[in-house]
């Protein structure tokens, strides 16, 4: 509550990051079994906020599980969240023995060697890569909102206008947007490098300038790794 905060904040708390995993209620409840409700991460989100605590939520995102409507329901929340909260966008991992993996086993949907491979290599799977999304799945749609959102801050109204039609003519402008978003990045990077390389123009800057130049012409590179 709010008067917990202001004590953590008079303690030396500097920034709150909590783990939402879902913004659909149901999804969380079936899936995480997380009983909290919107209203109450509502609150929590003001009373931060009022604070004067940056805050942050972590979001698992996982195309073995997602569906078109908790997603639907998720990204209304992540509007109503708004856009003081700064959303991290994780892959959901399946990691050996836990419930969620044995459940997705049972089912058929996962293998055991998946999970080995998940378990493996969890620090490279970790981040939701968006440039590995299925164009012609349904979901690709939703999560390719819920990147904008994360990255462009336009009227909550027009979002949520694109998720309530899922349509051919509003995926284009979705993939329009991502690509001006990433072409702006891109450029903007350009110039970082080159400002940089004009301060630092020493020999051993060089191989530092050259990799950010790099980085930088990478069109979409914001794509791989979004929370930064």
């Amino acid at each position: 509550n709010e008067e917990t905060i202001n004590k953590l904040k008079e303690a030396g708390l500097s920034r709150l990051s909590l783990g939402l995993q879902n913004g659909s209620e149901k999804f969380r409840r079936q899936v995480y079994n997380r009983m909290e409700t919107n209203q109450k991460i509502l609150e929590v989100k003001d009373a931060a906020v009022k604070a004067g605590l940056p805050l942050s939520f972590d979001v698992l995102l996982s195309p073995l599980l997602d569906t078109k409507e908790a997603l639907q329901e998720a990204i209304s929340f992540y509007l109503d969240l708004g856009e003081s909260v700064f959303l991290k966008l994780y892959k959901l991992t399946f990691l050996p023995k836990t419930a969620i993996t044995e459940k997705l086993i049972q089912k058929g949907v996962l293998k055991n060697a998946d999970q080995e491979q998940y378990a493996r290599n969890i620090l490279k799977v970790w981040h939701f890569n968006f440039l590995l999304l299925d164009i012609r799945d349904k979901l690709t749609y939703f999560y390719y909102i819920i990147f904008l959102i994360r990255k462009i801050h336009l009227p909550a109204s027009f979002y949520r206008f694109l998720v309530r039609r899922d349509n051919l003519l509003n995926f284009f402008i979705v993939l329009s947007l991502i690509l001006i978003y990433c072409v702006v990045h891109s450029v903007k990077g350009v110039f970082r490098a080159a400002a940089f390389f004009i301060k630092h123009p020493g020999r051993e800057n060089l191989g530092g300038n050259l990799l950010r130049l790099k980085k930088a012409m990478s069109l979409f590179e914001p794509l791989k790794v979004v929370n930064y």
